[in-house]
């Protein structure tokens, strides 16, 4: 067993450390529902980049394969292309149900491999 001045002086030790600074997201994704489209912007640390957007009713990652991110489970592909400039647009036709809640993520494939972004929400609120 630690005395007591060990304990306090690991634990002030401890304090004094600062934290690691946040490392900054490498895949971005903004999406909402415009109109008769779902609209997305997928950006990327890299300028050019092939990329996608996955949907799935829940929220729930799955680590499917070594070496992938862990995606959305029981996802379906919402839109795929080629981003240019940091930015993959997609304009996709849909006219999910008002009140569906859907959940999304930005996958991309860049020089360090498959890379994905924070699951976002969104909703259709508005006919």
């Amino acid at each position: 067993m630690l005395p007591a001045t060990v304990i306090t002086a690991l634990s002030l030790l401890s304090l004094s450390i600062p934290p690691s600074p946040a490392v900054p997201a490498r895949v971005g994704l903004a999406i909402d529902y415009s109109g008769q489209a779902i609209k997305s912007d997928v950006t990327f640390v890299e300028s050019a980049f092939f990329g996608g957007v996955i949907v799935s009713l829940t929220p729930d990652l799955v680590q499917s394969l070594v070496g992938l991110p862990p995606l959305l489970n029981n996802a379906v592909v919402l839109g795929i292309g080629q981003g240019e400039d940091h930015h993959l647009l997609l304009d996709v036709p849909a006219d999910p149900p008002v009140g569906l809640v859907i959940y999304a993520q930005g996958v991309v494939l860049g020089t360090q491999g498959v890379e994905s972004s924070e699951v976002e929400k969104f909703v259709r609120s508005t006919h």
